[in-house]
């Protein structure tokens, strides 16, 4: 064979050898983003959605106003808070041990009653309604791709997301590696169900947040035989994560007042989409920072503050205002408490399971 032969088989080999990689290497790249924009589209895009809702409806000051007591003189505000801590317990207990939607969709309407009788601002209302609603599809979601991975469980797939193999014997893949391969129907009706559960208890809860002081809140506590110390506790979390969020706010004030971009361009092209959300992540670091600093510096002086006045000199303590049960709180309680007894006898029958034991 002549030089310029072999020269020409050797070229030949070498274009061969480059397309066969363009080629593979198209095949993974295309595979990749696929993989990529399916993983972004059933993880992170649902979760992002409904942060990005709630924060849009709500804003901080309506997350805020969720968490904090609204003075009112309604029915539900004078009830005790020993009365308010049974009836989330109540709640609880019965969101836990019912597993049939009828059952779960009525408890969690009949928790609106007591709203109607705290008589709420509609900011709160409002609020409110967001913060119970907007779980219930987050968790019927992540249900549906997440439920029965590991078990030999029949499910009905909606959806198989595409995998992306990344060593040579195809052992290990991504999403898979973090549970996503598939979304199913009964992943999101157990999802619906755990999601009124959730709804239950966050309506009871946020009841007793916006009609209860935190004063009295920590009273209640204490007259159920806590210790005044995780009293204390509890009452600092509640005060401190309104306070939080008010010096978020005016952080994120003071540097868009200096030329922070916090802006969302509204386009398709990922780029300018990747480009917004890395803008947004480093102004919410620039923010991140001086809250953790001043809520150092609040807990600091908080303690500085108990120390000075004696904080667990005596085991003891005496109170500016005492909180006494009333005969409508104790026939309350003792209404709350059939009910609790009530529902644990009927769970144990098998009347609060769905009919067949299938949900």
């Amino acid at each position: 064979m002549k030089v310029w032969e072999k020269i020409a088989t050797a070229a030949l080999v070498a274009i061969a050898i480059l397309i066969t990689l363009a080629l593979w290497i198209k095949g993974i790249l295309v595979q990749f983003l696929w993989v990529m924009i399916n993983f972004t589209a059933f993880m992170i895009g649902p979760i992002s959605i409904i942060g990005l809702i709630m924060l849009k409806l709500l804003g901080l000051r309506g997350i805020r106003s969720v968490l904090t007591y609204e003075k009112k003189d309604s029915p539900v505000h004078r009830v005790d808070p020993r009365v308010k801590f049974l009836y989330v317990l109540c709640v609880s207990l019965l969101s836990a041990l019912l597993g049939w939607y009828p059952l779960l969709i009525g408890l969690s309407l009949a928790t609106l009653i007591p709203w109607l009788y705290a008589r709420p601002s509609k900011t709160r209302a409002k609020a409110v309604l967001y913060l119970c609603i907007l779980p219930l599809f987050g968790m019927a979601w992540g249900q549906g791709l997440y439920f029965g991975l590991g078990f030999d469980w029949p499910v009905t797939i909606i959806y198989r997301i595409p995998q992306l193999k990344f060593n040579l014997s195809g052992t290990h893949s991504f999403p898979a590696m973090i549970g996503l391969e598939r979304i199913t129907i009964e992943g999101l009706r157990y999802g619906f169900l755990q999601g009124f559960r959730v709804v239950a208890v966050n309506s009871a809860a946020l009841l007793v947040l916006i009609t209860t002081r935190p004063s009295d809140l920590v009273f209640g506590l204490i007259k159920m035989f806590l210790p005044y110390e995780i009293g204390f506790m509890v009452l600092t979390a509640i005060r401190f994560i309104p306070k939080f969020l008010h010096d978020a706010g005016i952080v994120l004030n003071a540097e868009k007042a200096r030329g922070l971009d916090m802006s969302v361009k509204k386009s398709y092209n990922p780029v300018v989409l990747t480009g917004t959300l890395a803008r947004v992540i480093r102004g919410l670091s620039y923010v991140t920072i001086p809250v953790v600093i001043s809520a150092m510096r609040s807990g600091k002086n908080l303690a500085v503050a108990a120390e000075t006045r004696a904080f667990r000199a005596k085991s003891r303590r005496t109170y500016l205002r005492e909180i006494k049960m009333t005969r409508k709180d104790k026939i309350l309680s003792i209404i709350l408490i059939a009910i609790m007894i009530a529902g644990v006898v009927l769970s144990y029958l098998g009347y609060g399971a769905p009919p067949g034991g299938v949900t």
